[in-house]
């Protein structure tokens, strides 16, 4: 996209011309309002990525939890979870993500 300079620099006597003023004054307004909108949208986006990784993690994390539960109880070598304290590290630890990532829920 051009700026207002761009496009009037072949017509230096138009830049003074008030109409012309106020139009590069919206034009300027509307550039920082859009420079604004597309900040918000990446972070938006990275509190997404930040998201989606959290949940990964805690799906992978309930899914190895169980799979030694149940090693535990079929073959009777090591103690079975204790899932309230899983629970507890779980809750700690998706604190502890976001507050790091600084996602305040």
């Amino acid at each position: 996209m051009r700026t207002p300079n761009q496009l009037l620099k072949n017509a230096p006597e138009l830049e003074k011309h008030p109409a012309v003023q106020e139009l590069i004054e919206q034009f300027e307004e509307t550039r920082d309002l859009l420079v604004d909108a597309e900040q918000r949208i990446e972070q938006k986006a990275t509190r997404l990525k930040h998201l989606e990784e959290l949940v990964t993690q805690i799906r992978a994390g309930i899914h190895d939890e169980l799979k030694k539960d149940e090693e535990a109880e079929r073959f009777k070598e090591t103690p079975r979870i204790d899932f309230k304290e899983a629970v507890k590290n779980l809750q700690r630890y998706i604190n502890d993500y976001l507050r790091d990532y600084k996602i305040w829920m």
